[in-house]
């Protein structure tokens, strides 16, 4: 069963809001790494580098909502101490992120071994917004009798499917530009199994941790994800076998991929204006 958001309190609401938000950042960490690499490869360099620099910027801006609030977002300042640590070492880390990313949009581009680092980078900082988010969740949970923890984690996790629809397109380019392949192409698989079992997760439900995609319209947007999954499970699954990548293997994830970020990017905020009933 559901309720609507008219329903749910102020509070409840803006939790749900911080999630998003936080859980957001770590697909913005990963996007900046795929868009190097891609840049690297002179697959539409000059429009990789343009979503680098928006990248950051709205990675650099949700941040600071987050830190500082936002009342176009219905964020007020936050004061958990947790919380704010949290976010304070983000923030710090996010630097060299963002400074290999500089590299990266320069003239003169990012080099293997400088894409191999910003990738370690990435993943470092990524565990630490992971990390963050489940800070963020629990506490509103333990603070919120209105915010079940069944629906803050079914936001969380329909959430990552965003990070790892990047991740996967950012593992496919690294093998491409040979960065550590073998590694990438484990890597990949691995991260091709845990979109796949979310994704049935969503939809169907696990017992006791995500509810089953809870009203029509969410129903049919993940629907909408899996139908736009489907060809490019087949094209990534064939390069983490050891596949070799062809230019039509790049162009169905250059163009498709963001169809299924931009799907579930629209399913994730529609878990904003639900609510289970205990």
């Amino acid at each position: 069963m559901v309720v609507p958001a008219h329903a749910q309190s102020i509070d409840a609401i803006e939790a749900k809001t911080r999630i998003n938000i936080a859980g957001r950042e770590r697909m913005l960490i990963q996007r900046m790494v795929k868009s190097a690499c891609f840049s690297s490869l002179g697959i539409e360099r000059t429009a990789y580098r343009a979503e680098m620099v928006e990248t950051g910027n709205l990675f650099e801006q949700s941040l600071l909502a987050l830190q500082n609030g936002d009342p176009a977002l219905g964020l007020r300042r936050e004061t958990t101490p947790e919380i704010l640590a949290e976010l304070e070492v983000i923030s710090l880390e996010w630097g060299n992120v963002a400074s290999l990313g500089d590299v990266a949009i320069s003239p003169a581009g990012i080099s293997i071994e400088d894409l191999y680092s910003l990738d370690a980078l990435g993943l470092d900082l990524l565990a630490k917004a992971n990390a963050a988010v489940q800070t963020i969740s629990q506490t509103y949970v333990e603070q919120l009798d209105e915010l079940p923890l069944i629906v803050s984690v079914s936001l969380d996790i329909a959430g990552r499917q965003r990070m790892l629809s990047q991740k996967m397109a950012k593992e496919f380019c690294l093998i491409d530009a040979g960065v550590t392949p073998t590694e990438n192409r484990a890597k990949l698989a691995e991260t091709i199994s845990v979109f796949n079992a979310t994704l049935a997760g969503l939809q169907n439900g696990l017992p006791g941790m995500v509810i089953p995609a809870p009203n029509y319209d969410i129903r049919q947007k993940l629907h909408e994800v899996a139908r736009l999954w489907a060809p490019m499970d087949t094209v990534l699954q064939a390069v983490a076998d050891g596949g070799e990548i062809t230019d039509e293997d790049r162009k169905a994830v250059v163009e498709n991929m963001e169809a299924v970020l931009t799907a579930m990017n629209e399913a994730v905020g529609m878990y904003e204006y639900v609510n289970a009933v205990p």
